[in-house]
């Protein structure tokens, strides 16, 4: 069994977890602070971590019902929670106990860009290899 690590950075734009701030001149805009920046993050990772969403109505509680992702990781869109629950729970044989976790996270108001860890065992020879990308 081969322990896999590897880094990734990736980018989430997420807008309806913002908090008004006051940045003078009477220009209030909601704006996520570093807490939710982190904990936006943190509950993303936690969706593609073995184990940890055990159900959808879980997972609804992370992203709305209404998630629109393009990056067609897992073919086509992803759009809706069924495709994203399906994603997200698909069983690799050869890949067991992935954790990931932020490392760290850069945010504007409304976006949020995170660096991240992720680990797994794989029992497969040479099946799998982790790529960092920048």
């Amino acid at each position: 069994m081969k322990s896999v690590l590897a880094t990734v950075v990736g980018f989430l734009t997420l807008t309806s977890f913002a908090t008004p701030r006051d940045y003078g001149h009477g220009h209030n805009e909601h704006c996520l602070s570093d807490v939710e920046a982190l904990d936006i993050s943190r509950n993303w990772l936690r969706i593609w971590s073995t184990g940890e969403i055990k159900n959808k109505e879980e997972l609804a509680t992370i992203v709305t019902a209404d998630i629109q992702s393009y990056d067609e990781t897992f073919g086509g869109p992803t759009t809706t929670l069924d495709e994203l629950w399906d994603a997200s729970t698909f069983a690799d044989p050869y890949v067991r106990d992935v954790k990931q976790a932020p490392l760290f996270a850069i945010h504007s108001c409304d976006q949020i860009s995170v660096r991240w860890g992720y680990s797994s065992y794989s029992t497969g020879y040479n099946k799998y290899v982790m790529m960092l990308c920048i």
